[in-house]
């Protein structure tokens, strides 16, 4: 079936159940939450609390929006819908995640990555940096946001802007997300919560805890406020599976199964994997969480708060795997037999085989810290300025990643993929007997990468009138980022003269693989590893002086002064009520790009500028039905790792150079927004929206001839040691990163909300929140000049829906919630993450009015990380990894 055609069938089905629903809903007119007799007496009135609650402030905030505005409500004191702020922002409609060890870690907004995406804590601009699998992102060297550093209780709310106002800052291609955590005034008067669960998944078979407190106290005539908060969650999982490392074709050394030179040919052109394998990958985590704000009003027109935070996510991971090494040994490899499926070769058996087991270790470690200061004043009743300082820091250190690596030179390794995802592998010996096996190898790549923002604003908002508000403001933003690695890889040959037999001293034991897995029948469920502390003492790994990684050492200082003005204004349109606002913002950011080119430390300074406009228009057609429009200009600022000036130069020969591009521009769009609500009760909303995005460039690999080294805006000394040196005008074959061609992205939003109050019984307790989004996209990813090369966007699913149907009483509430994306790109051409359904339970009791008991369940299907590897017109396994299912029980007590 067509992606067109499913995009019909689900437009299709969704609408249908809404009108069913909704018709039933004009058929029953009893859902409001109160009534009114004829003289106005108030006859029945439904309190709101928990879940139903959270939906209903959710709803409000969108509605009292100009723009596309969606949110997410803590349902009660230090209670957020959701373990983590990932897993919550998957249900807000066009945003989907990206998860790592089972846990969401970062977002695409409407089919545009996390790249594309802002995200601001407590009204300043933040980046949380953290390390994960090289399946999974690996480290976060660029501007993305990893929302697996905080725990989600810490938070009251989560606000999501899909559309630009000139006061909001720039950045933004996709949406500026808004966390916001607690403050005292939002409660009245003492207020106390303490959660307490244990965590328990099903493949580690172990219970960890998770525990977040808060107390929230005001004082001195209700003029003082004072919040602490805290959170702790300990973490252990394992992640197993099978993969591959990609698919790829070479020339065997020989082919002792092959009967003629065909066959030879047949053989040679077929696919194969790279590093056929199955591994554990054990996570053991432990996230602390710390937020306070202190709150003043010393008068009505005046109000200061001061707020901090700090979070750190630090823990081990282990990758485990037993493994084929085929990639680049084919040439001293014999197939002596094969079955070849097209132009894949699913099954073989081989002689000469390196058999290769990793123990690799990582030392992973964030530290989040930021402090803000704000404050608003009224001047009159009409002139309030509101002001904001800040700073944060993400700091993430990973001063071990050690790999130790084992190797076995052998006969009669096969593999058998007759199961596209999980193969049948027979190592021909036993993996459990350490003396098979010697240690050869030994790496150890120590890396950190720091992020700070010194954000500071002011803001004035006038009341012209009773229909225009004026909006001015300026603002100063310093964020700098440094990125560093250094390599210890060797050979043990080179440090000892020998390879070294293995010895038990030397070896552990990996046990119980492959629960919940269903491998072919003979599969391996333990192996021999190496032992991480007794192999690096051998060869005395610490002791070897780190080499630094040139392409990997890098800094980016950005300073941008912002202004803004904007009118807001709110008239009637005949029958109809208006509201809207259209403003200009101007930026200029200057920053300092520092890299290592051909050895030598560069730094390249440069800048930019522009307006950028933005309207928003949000027309009342009747009290429950209202439409938006929107256009802005909006920008994002280039990847951090494709500013780098590092590469090399070569001038032996025709003189080249490869590096970065510090002078890159940002990306460009204009970006349109057109929505219809229909708000036909207190908490049911049913919606229609289209969005879409012209994007001028987007960043491509281009190699030109011709190119004079003084144009590049490099300093002339780094031809001093050269032979052409003095001679900054000599051509050069220049390879670096450039703003290529543009795109187009654009899609629809669906969303429906309501409570079925008009059913009978306990039926009237429950209720439904859905949406369902829709993306197209297409980008030329040809450097400018070539030939078209036309695909989807990375990170953007087509398709994208989330529902969740809910029970609440007053004792009892439970809600099921069901979250799909589509497959999706990662790398073009050729990487794709297939589709995804993730089930989740989550349900409390009511013991009395200051305790809950509560039960979870997160990802009830066990669904599996599917990674592909496009190679040669075939889907062919690269990742296929499950992490179990995490039980959640525990308690609530709240003052």
């Amino acid at each position: 079936m067509s992606k067109q055609r499913v995009f019909k069938r689900n437009v299709l089905a969704l609408s249908v159940a809404a009108a069913n629903v909704l018709g039933a809903a004009v058929a029953l007119p009893a859902f409001a939450q109160s009534s009114e007799s004829e003289s106005g007496q108030v006859l029945e009135e439904i309190v709101v609390t928990g879940y139903r609650q959270s939906l209903k402030q959710s709803l409000d905030m969108k509605r009292d929006a100009v723009g596309a505005v969606d949110a997410i409500v803590a349902e009660d004191i230090a209670k957020f819908p959701d373990l983590n702020l990932a897993e919550s922002l998957q249900r807000i409609p066009g945003v989907s995640i990206r998860r790592e060890a089972g846990e969401g870690r970062n977002i695409t907004v409407r089919g545009l990555g996390p790249q594309f995406t802002r995200v601001r804590v407590n009204g300043m601009e933040g980046l949380s940096t953290g390390g994960g699998t090289d399946s999974s992102g690996g480290v976060n060297r660029d501007r993305q946001f990893d929302f697996n550093i905080f725990a989600s209780e810490l938070f009251n709310s989560i606000v999501v802007r899909k559309t630009q106002e000139a006061w909001v800052d720039e950045g933004s291609l996709g949406a500026t997300v808004d966390l916001r955590t607690a403050r005292p005034f939002d409660y009245d008067g003492q207020a106390a919560a303490l959660n307490m669960q244990g965590l328990y998944n099903d493949l580690v078979e172990e219970v960890d805890p998770r525990v977040a407190g808060l107390y929230s106290n005001i004082f001195a005539d209700g003029k003082l406020g004072v919040l602490i908060a805290g959170a702790y969650t300990e973490r252990e999982i394992y992640e197993e599976g099978a993969s591959t490392v990609r698919w790829q074709n070479a020339d065997w050394g020989s082919c002792s199964g092959c009967s003629s030179p065909g066959e030879v040919a047949a053989v040679n052109d077929s696919f194969h994997p790279r590093i056929p394998r199955y591994g554990r990958l054990t996570h053991d985590q432990e996230r602390i969480g710390i937020n306070g704000a202190i709150q003043w009003r010393p008068s009505d027109r005046t109000e200061i708060v001061f707020e901090g935070m700090y979070g750190t996510l630090e823990g081990t991971r282990q990758e485990q795997f037993l493994e084929a090494l085929i990639r680049n040994e084919e040439d001293v490899m014999d197939v002596a037999d094969y079955t070849l499926n097209g132009n894949v070769m699913t099954a073989g058996t081989f002689n000469n085989t390196f058999v290769r087991i990793e123990n690799r270790l990582d030392e992973l470690e964030t530290k989040f810290t930021q402090y803000v200061l704000s404050g608003s004043h009224y001047f009159s009743d009409d002139l309030r300025m509101d002001a904001m300082f800040g700073t944060a820091d993400s700091e993430f250190e990973n001063p071990q990643q050690t790999t130790i690596i084992f190797d076995n030179f052998t006969d009669g390794y096969s593999y058998d993929y007759s199961d596209p995802d999980l193969p049948r592998l027979d190592y021909g010996f036993d993996v459990t007997d350490a003396s098979q096996f010697e240690y050869t190898e030994f790496r150890d790549r120590p890396n950190f990468v720091d992020n700070s923002f010194d954000n500071f604003k002011l803001d004035f908002d006038w009341t012209v009138n009773n229909w225009l508000t004026m909006k001015a403001g300026g603002s100063f933003k310093k964020y700098t980022f440094d990125v560093a690695e250094g390599r210890r890889d060797g050979r043990v040959a080179d440090v000892l003269g020998a390879n070294v037999p293995v010895t038990p001293e030397l070896a552990d034991m990996l046990k119980g693989f492959g629960s919940g897995l269903d491998m072919p029948g003979g599969n391996d469920k333990a192996w021999v590893v190496p032992n991480i502390d007794a192999g690096a003492a051998l060869v005395d790994l610490y002791n070897i002086e780190a080499t630094p990684r040139d392409g990997d050492i890098r800094s980016v200082e950005e300073e941008t002064t912002a202004y803004y003005v904007q009118a807001d204004f709110e008239v009637p349109v005949g029958n109809m009520n208006l509201r809207a606002n259209a403003g200009l913002r101007y930026y200029d950011t200057e920053l300092a790009s520092t890299g290592i080119l051909s050895g030598s430390t560069v730094t390249v300074d440069t800048e930019y500028d522009d307006i950028l406009p933005a309207i928003n228009t949000a027309l009342e057609i009747s009290d429950t039905f209202v439409v938006r429009a929107s256009w802005a200009q909006v920008m994002a600022r280039p990847g951090l790792s494709n500013l780098t000036p590092g590469g090399s130069i070569g001038v032996f020969g025709e003189p080249t150079l490869s590096f970065g591009n510090p002078e890159l521009e940002p990306f460009q769009a204009d970006a349109y927004d057109l929505s219809a609500e229909w708000y036909f009760m207190d908490e049911g909303l049913f919606s229609v929206g289209y969005f879409y995005k012209d994007i001028d460039s987007f960043v491509a690999r281009v190699s030109e001839d011709g190119i004079p080294f003084s144009s590049l805006g490099l300093p002339c000394s780094l031809l001093d040691a050269s032979p052409i040196q003095g001679e900054c005008d000599t051509p050069f074959r220049v390879t670096r990163n450039e703003n290529g061609n543009g795109g187009e992205l654009s899609g629809v939003e669906l969303i429906f909300q309501m409570p079925f109050t008009f059913l009978p019984g306990i039926l009237a307790n429950t209720g439904f929140a859905g949406n369902y989004t829709y993306v197209d996209s297409e980008v030329d990813y040809a450097a400018p000049g070539e030939p078209k090369d036309l695909g989807p966007l990375v990170q953007t699913s087509e398709n994208n829906y989330n529902a969740t149907l809910y029970y609440e009483d007053d004792k009892f509430a439970a809600r099921m919630s069901v979250n799909y994306r589509d497959d999706f790109l990662i790398d073009f051409p050729d990487e794709v993450v297939e589709e995804a359904t993730q089930v989740d339970f989550s349900s409390s009791y009511n013991w009395n009015e200051n305790l809950q008991l509560t039960f979870e369940v997160i990802n009830i299907t066990d669904e599996f990380f599917d990674q592909r590897h496009l190679a040669g017109g075939n889907s062919l396994s690269y990742v296929y990894h499950h992490t179990g299912r995490n039980y959640f029980l525990g308690f609530r007590w709240k003052l």
